[in-house]
């Protein structure tokens, strides 16, 4: 938590004669960025820790059973392999929603009734896709 506050308290100088609804958005749009950054920096801060932890149990000759440390590297592969499908899974749903988004302006600028109605079906079809997605990654 103080790490948060630590974040935020930059925001303190910016936000002081704004008012209360502006400030709540500025307030939720920094904790948001603090998020997102925080989740994509997850797999880069484990390995580094990890390849700490190694040189700190080289160094110290500690005897760990060779099956502790195979556990170890198994746990981590798990965490990068997750960390990856988690990014391509954003990835997916963010194209999705792109696509979703421009289909549905080329809607409201078409006004042919066949090409009209083929991009509302391309719509349906891209709705269907996205929920199935965020069903599939939830």
């Amino acid at each position: 938590m103080e790490r948060l506050w630590s974040y935020l308290s930059r925001f303190s100088r910016m936000t002081k004669e704004m008012t209360p609804s502006h400030r709540l958005d500025l307030l939720t749009d920094g904790l948001l960025n603090y998020g997102r950054r925080k989740s994509t920096d997850i797999g880069v801060v484990n390995k580094s820790k990890r390849e700490y932890v190694l040189l700190l149990l080289h160094r110290n000759n500690i005897g760990l059973k060779r099956r502790a440390v195979d556990a170890l590297n198994r746990k981590d592969r798990t965490l990068e392999e997750s960390q990856m499908l988690h990014q391509e899974m954003r990835a997916v749903l963010n194209y999705l929603h792109l696509q979703h988004d421009l289909a549905k302006k080329a809607v409201e600028n078409y006004h042919q009734p066949g090409l009209r109605s083929a991009l509302i079906h391309h719509c349906k079809q891209l709705e269907k896709r996205f929920n199935l997605a965020t069903d599939m990654f939830s």
